[in-house]
């Protein structure tokens, strides 16, 4: 085990994997053997990180892929295969940190050799690059403000714009397909993130046309800041879209990102036709501290995550002021196995927002509305981009007026529910998007200003 203090290694939970690994517990001694190279490979990266040694999240992929391919053990060769891998891995255990998560999934044969290829060719991608060239000028200015009602913007709007990735085949409206733009999470950027889903399911569609937000720093940085993306590029896309309105959909802290932009850009309000948030934390998570310990010195914390904490002042001033409550018709998807955030069930579920304004809002629960069959099984954190009542409601909300409604959708019990991933993903589709715990976990790594506490709450939240 290459850690080279104490102090280092209870920074990323590493003495609670090393002595899960040591104990052997439900694991092979194969597979034991495979989860202690893989802690070598990742606390070394661990360690360059600390010492300032920056290296992109490619570099780890890469060194990931060399202890795959070099492994004994047969990567799982199917999606119903890697339930019950995921299955094994929930049954009995506690909450993990970060690299627990990252070398169950390998030890267990659920990441190959090709999928870290795949993201690693995903990740090295300008689908995430932050300085897009995008020229066309909004017929009414956007920026520095749309309306005398609108917090004011901290950053340039050259900063702003640039951040948003047009794909090639975008319409700009010109066609019938309407604008979606894609929210990432913390620590995945958003090419990568929504590559091997959402940005192929809705690709796929004649109804819509996916643009997506790179924030810098996969989102590690003040989320105060980052809402700032979100809300310049809603007004942004209808502005040059003909003031045509668009609809969001958002993964984990994309979905603060949006309900902050809604709350405090008033603005974005009226051409938001849809808001789809899939495991947002609302609420944020109490395993905020599992990824970042109260220390002198960690490796792992950054501002978003600190933000993210379920006692954090950010998410008390986030969901005042009606601030936990829907502006615009919502849908909001999430699942009770979620590995990041929790809780993911029951009234105090993370991802529920309220209907006090009476706009529309339908909060699903994975489990509770495909209860025993597949699509309300081990879906995590990430894997639940990929849940075929994910895309079911999806497309749903896009299709009718109002969020989306399970009620509406045809067949949800003997088919949606019956699947493990929707009829248009395939097998590596699936893998990749397990995979991104790895994505995670690098850019969680390499985030160079690490803190243990918050930013201060901006002058116009006040």
């Amino acid at each position: 085990m290459r850690c080279s203090t104490a102090l280092l290694c209870a920074g990323l939970g590493l003495s609670t994997v090393v002595s899960s690994a040591a104990s052997g517990a439900e694991k092979s001694s194969l597979a034991q053997r495979n989860a202690e190279n893989i802690f070598s490979v990742i606390s070394s990266f661990a360690e360059k990180f600390s010492m300032n040694e920056t290296e992109p999240t490619p570099e780890l992929l890469e060194e990931l892929k060399k202890q795959v391919s070099s492994s004994e053990g047969v990567p799982v060769d199917s999606v119903e295969k890697a339930f019950e891998a995921m299955q094994r891995n929930n049954d009995g255990q506690g909450n993990k940190n970060m690299i627990d998560m990252a070398a169950n999934i390998a030890s267990d044969g659920l990441v190959s050799a090709d999928t870290l290829d795949s993201l690693n060719y995903a990740a090295s991608s300008d689908i995430n690059s932050v300085s897009n060239d995008n020229q066309k000028v909004p017929d009414v200015p956007v920026y520095p403000s749309k309306s005398p009602e609108d917090a004011p913007y901290s950053l340039d709007e050259t900063t702003l714009r640039s951040a948003i990735h047009f794909p090639s085949g975008f319409e700009y409206c010109q066609g019938q397909k309407k604008p979606v733009i894609l929210v990432p999470g913390t620590s995945v950027p958003a090419g990568v993130g929504f590559n091997s889903s959402l940005t192929k399911l809705l690709s796929g569609t004649t109804y819509a046309d996916p643009v997506w937000i790179n924030m810098p720093n996969a989102s590690h940085n003040d989320i105060q800041v980052n809402s700032e993306y979100a809300a310049y590029a809603i007004n942004y896309v209808s502005s040059i879209c003909q003031d045509k309105p668009v609809s969001v959909i958002s993964w984990s802290q994309g979905g603060i990102n949006t309900q902050w932009a809604l709350k405090y850009w008033p603005s974005t309000r009226s051409i938001v036709e849809d808001f789809i948030a899939i495991s947002p934390d609302f609420r944020g998570t109490i395993l905020a501290e599992v990824i970042c310990p109260a220390l002198p010195f960690t490796l792992a914390c950054t501002p978003a995550f600190a933000q993210q904490a379920s006692t954090s002042t950010f998410l008390r001033i986030f969901r005042g002021n009606g601030g936990d409550s829907a502006y615009v018709p919502t849908t909001t998807i999430y699942t009770a196995f979620d590995d990041i955030v929790q809780p993911m069930s029951g009234p105090l579920a993370s991802a529920i927002l309220k209907d006090e304004r009476n706009v529309g809002v339908t909060n699903n629960s994975m489990q509770k509305i495909c209860f025993g069959r597949p699509a309300g099984g081990i879906y995590t954190h990430t894997t639940s981009l990929v849940n075929p009542l994910t895309w079911a409601l999806v497309q749903d909300a896009l299709l009718n007026p109002g969020p989306g409604d399970p009620e509406r959708i045809e067949n949800l019990k003997e088919d949606v529910c019956n699947k493990f991933i929707p009829d248009e993903l395939e097998k590596k589709d699936f893998f990749n998007t397990v995979g991104l715990t790895f994505v995670f976990l690098g850019e969680a790594l390499k985030y160079k200003d690490k803190t243990n506490i918050e930013p201060g709450i901006v002058d116009y939240a006040i």
